[in-house]
């Protein structure tokens, strides 16, 4: 996860004697960010398999306040419970049936929440001066005029955050890692 304490080591690591400038400091970060933002992104969620029990004759799952059977006779397989009942070759695929089923059902009722991000630092520039990047907040941009204040994201801010940064003139981009100035 990319918080600020990792975020201030890279750059101790990657410009420990503050010789870098804004530029070359951000182009020096961004393997560290994207990496940090790679592992981040690529956690889907997953859902728990079914787990099987023999009640004979069936082979059973029991789920909320339902179940799914498997039921093998001379003829083929029977899945019933949830979905109904189905035939199936062999067990195997009417198991398969089932779990798909039941992720199907998990997932439609998980929705993504939003959450709003915090910045994990911020750049500051005065007039037309090189960016300074700080991982603390200052509050130059509030008592100075001079100096334009933008949040960089550990991931890019919903629209409506960057709207509402963008109506108090402070340039959040929505798209690449972090944001940035327009």
């Amino acid at each position: 996860m990319l918080t600020i304490d990792t975020l201030a080591q890279e750059i101790r690591r990657v410009d420990g004697n503050h010789s870098l400038g804004a530029g070359a400091l951000a182009e020096a970060l961004m393997p560290f960010i994207s990496a940090a933002l790679s592992i981040e992104q690529t956690e889907p969620v997953k859902v728990k398999a079914l787990e099987w029990r023999r009640e004979a004759p069936y082979h059973v799952a029991r789920v909320f306040s339902g179940l799914y059977a498997v039921e093998a006779w001379d003829g083929g397989v029977t899945l019933s419970g949830i979905p109904g009942r189905r035939d199936f070759k062999d067990i195997e695929a009417a198991k398969a049936a089932a779990q798909q089923d039941y992720e199907t059902r998990i997932r439609s009722a998980i929705v993504g929440v939003a959450v709003e991000p915090e910045p994990v630092a911020w750049m500051y520039q005065f007039k037309t001066n090189a960016p300074v990047l700080m991982v603390e907040k200052r509050n130059w941009a509030e008592t100075h005029s001079e100096w334009n204040e933008t949040p960089l994201y550990a991931h890019p801010p919903t629209t409506r955050i960057a709207d509402s940064a963008e109506a108090g003139r402070s340039a959040t981009s929505t798209s690449g890692a972090g944001g940035g100035h327009e």
